[in-house]
């Protein structure tokens, strides 16, 4: 093969290559910005968590009471709230060194939160200050899988780790005003981030789901990233949206690499021949 004739191969493979990863380019941006999922899905905003065991919320006192192990009773954190509590033993690392609630923060947590369609968190105080964004006080709490060792195997099953929440209510009966919700890591994802061998919630509609979703991140806030997962769903759920695209524009980027590589030849070829 001739150099002239390596650079119009290598010529033809870089036109190709660039005129499909335009193309591909195109397809993946169109199929990004028409995300279902992501425009359904509210932005959930964490913020200020609680570091003292006082504060005041819409109105509302919250006191945060530590009791120590008793018998077969573990140490407890006791959250009080409208004249009811709520209960959540021990689940992690007790960092005596660190001060009020940020001893128990790998594992436990007391946040204000706020679901809205923001860009940065400046905005979403913002409008929480002129009241178009109405904050909610939530708990969450982790622990190693139930009836294991949780030294062991109840660390290491993580689809069968536990996660209770709690939403404290400012308004409404002192004796509703605090919504627990007990689950696990695997149903948190099975509603909320799917993967392929997941099997569908049932009895969950969308409208409750777009509630509930502030679980799933709450989760986040409390699960060390290397102990989540391997895996980051939401990027897989970017690849499927993309589809075909993604491999598409990375084969026309390697076409193009070997159409250089082929025109680099053969330009040295001619120059080698005269």
């Amino acid at each position: 093969m001739t150099g002239r004739t390596q650079i119009l191969i290598g010529s033809a493979m870089i036109a190709l290559g660039l005129i499909a990863l335009g193309l591909s380019s195109w397809q993946m941006a169109e199929r990004l910005s028409h995300r279902n999922d992501l425009k359904q899905r509210p932005m959930v905003w964490f913020y200020d968590a609680l570091s003292g065991e006082e504060a005041v919320f819409g109105g509302n006192a919250i006191r945060v009471e530590t009791l120590a192990a008793k018998g077969e009773d573990p140490v407890t954190i006791v959250v009080h709230w409208r004249g009811q509590q709520a209960r959540f033993p021990l689940g992690g690392f007790d960092r005596e060194r660190l001060p009020g609630l940020l001893r128990h923060s790998d594992w436990f947590k007391i946040m204000p939160m706020a679901m809205a369609r923001v860009d940065s968190n400046d905005e979403l105080m913002g409008l929480i200050a002129q009241g178009t964004v109405k904050p909610r006080l939530i708990a969450a709490a982790r622990y190693p899988a139930a009836d294991f060792d949780p030294a062991t195997w109840g660390l290491v099953r993580r689809r069968e780790w536990r996660y209770v929440f709690a939403e404290f209510l400012p308004d409404g009966p002192p004796e509703q005003s605090i919504r627990l919700t007990d689950t696990t890591l695997g149903k948190i994802d099975a509603l909320f981030a799917p993967g392929p061998y997941d099997k569908p919630v049932v009895g969950v509609g969308e409208e409750e789901k777009r509630d509930r979703m502030w679980q799933y991140y709450a989760m986040l806030q409390i699960t060390p990233p290397m102990l989540y997962r391997a895996k980051d769903k939401q990027v897989d759920e970017g690849l499927r949206a993309m589809s075909w695209t993604w491999p598409a524009a990375g084969g026309s980027v390697l076409v193009t690499f070997i159409g250089a590589l082929v025109t680099g030849f053969g330009v040295v070829g001619r120059r080698q021949g005269q």
